[in-house]
């Protein structure tokens, strides 16, 4: 793999995993009393996440049409997708 693409690759890895952290932020908060509890503003908690998600999401979008010809990333499957299995 050419440095350039290596770079690129890290990156959206990187991104990726910014965005599970963040998917699993919210799951736990969404399924754990505890956490719900620990949380005094909830619902601008699980936005700010959100937000995280969309930024990522446009950057990784970016990234697609700015160097069409790097390889995507392995994206890992979201908390909730891996529930279901």
């Amino acid at each position: 793999m050419q440095k350039a693409a290596r770079l690129i690759n890290a990156l959206q890895m990187r991104l990726n995993a910014r965005k599970q952290e963040a998917l699993g932020h919210i799951e736990i908060m969404l399924s754990d009393s505890v956490a719900v509890a620990s949380h005094t503003n909830f619902s601008s908690d699980i936005e700010e996440h959100i937000q995280e998600i969309a930024r990522v999401d446009s950057m990784l979008n970016a990234i697609a049409s700015l160097f069409p010809s790097a390889p995507p990333a392995a994206i890992p499957v979201s908390v909730a997708e891996d529930d279901n299995k």
